[in-house]
Order: structure tokens, then sequence, then C-alpha cells
């Protein structure tokens, strides 16, 4: 078993690899689009969160012969799965992040879960990027469409202690599905996040019509002086909202994440 990867598309804006430690999730995602992927079952994808077979054996396996080629680009926790979601064994996510330490692996965690002390220190000591989703800024809205993820509050104080604990954050406002609830979720990040990425949906019909150029050019507006305010921060739009702002698709610090 592969346990590390190379993602293809529009999953390269996150990170040039990924692993996925568990198959299913609990957060129930409305928009998730997991299960059409794998082609399975909807209701059993959420029922919950199973370690998947030997993937730490595989994941060392990985981790040290990339190591052994001189590559150590970030990898992403995880796309398919969510590392410290809710029904999540938290122990796996923790020893795989010791594995990716041991070989000197950047990591990007994201999570829409309730990170723990013990999580956040697992993070510590190794180049890694702490991020949370988060496309709503009303925890109303947020139980409609994600019901078994963590709330806002829970979420955006996940990315003040792990910042608090020197690591630094970001937030995925992704998708992006009432441009509204999206503006109030940037204005979340923008205090708590070192880096804000922004994506549209695009893989099935918005409740009502959104004028993505126009969103696209007031994220930027917005954005792009906050990134300016301080040195590291940074923000990027998505492939799909990018081609509507010409410049910039991307602003401040490293101009995206240009450090794999």
């Amino acid at each position: 078993m592969k346990a590390i990867y190379e993602p293809k598309g529009a999953a390269l804006e996150y990170a040039p690899l990924a692993c996925n430690l568990f198959n299913g999730c609990t957060h129930g995602c409305r928009y998730c689009y997991v299960p059409g992927v794998l082609r399975t079952d909807r209701v059993g994808f959420h029922s919950g969160a199973w370690v998947r077979d030997g993937i730490l054996a595989a994941l060392d396996r990985d981790a040290a012969l990339l190591a052994g080629r001189g590559d150590t680009r970030r990898v992403h926790l995880c796309f398919t799965c969510d590392p410290f979601g809710m029904g999540a064994d938290h122990a796996i996510t923790r020893e795989a992040l010791a594995i990716l330490r041991q070989y000197k692996h950047p990591v990007a965690v994201l999570t829409k879960g309730v990170l723990s002390d013990t999580d956040i220190a697992a993070m510590q000591g190794m180049d890694c990027d702490v991020g949370v989703s988060l496309v709503w800024g009303r925890d109303s809205e947020r139980r409609k469409w994600e019901p078994g993820a963590a709330s806002v509050t829970d979420r955006a104080d996940n990315l003040r202690r792990a910042r608090d604990a020197g690591l630094r954050t970001w937030i995925s406002v992704e998708p992006v599905i009432d441009p509204e609830e999206a503006f109030w979720a940037i204005w979340v990040g923008m205090a708590v996040a070192d880096m804000i990425k922004v994506g549209r949906l695009n893989h099935m019909d918005t409740p009502r019509p959104v004028d993505w150029p126009r969103f696209a050019r007031m994220v930027s507006d917005v954005l792009t002086p906050w990134a300016a305010e301080e040195p590291g921060r940074a923000f990027l739009l998505k492939r799909g909202l990018a081609e509507f702002v010409t410049p910039p698709a991307s602003a401040g610090g490293e101009g995206g994440d240009g450090r794999e």
C-alpha cells in the first residue's frame, strides 16, 4: 500500500504530497465530494472513521524512501478524511506526525475537528502548518451543512492555541457556498491565521446564483491590505477564482505557499 502520494489538479494548491490516514468521516458535510470519488455509499462513509490497515507502517516506509532521495516536500493531512475529526483516533494522527517529523517532512494539517493540547504539542518541533476548513460564520448554517463538525468558535480556538504554541496557521475557506457566510469566515481567519486560501464551489450548484467575479474581486480587495500588514501573512485565491482578479490572484508573504 502506498501511503504518501502526489495529488492531482486543484489539490496541488494545498501541498505537493498527501496522506490519508482513515477511511470515512463523521462530519456528514452535505457538499462532501469524497463518497462520489471513492464510489462508496454516502451514509456508510459518514458513519465512522476507521484507521486504514497498515497505514503507519506504509507511511514510515514511504517517508523514509522519499527522504532518502532528498525529497522532503510538504505532506498534506488529509484529503479524503479528517486527521483530527470527530470519531477519528487522534493517537494515530500523532504517531503519523512523529514519523513525518523523524524524516523531516514538512506537514500541512487541515481539520474541522477540535484539537487537544496533546494534538497541538504533537505538531511542535517540526515544520507544520495547522489549518481549519471554515466556510460559515454562523453556527446555525454550519450545523445544517456540517452537522458532525466542530463549531466555528472551536475551530478559531484551534488556531489561536496553535499560534500561541508557535505554529504557523491557515484557514481554508472552501467550498464557498454562500458568499456572505464566506466573508464572515474570512473575517474569523484574519484574526487567527497567517494564510487564508479561498476556493469556489464547483462540483455542485450553490443554493443561490453567485457572481463569482464580483466575489473574487471583493475577497482580493479585503485580503490584499491584510496580507501587507504583517510579514509572513499571505492569501491565495484558488483556480476558478484567481482568474477573475489580475493582479493579484495571491499576495503577501510568500505569495501563496511557495515554500514547497
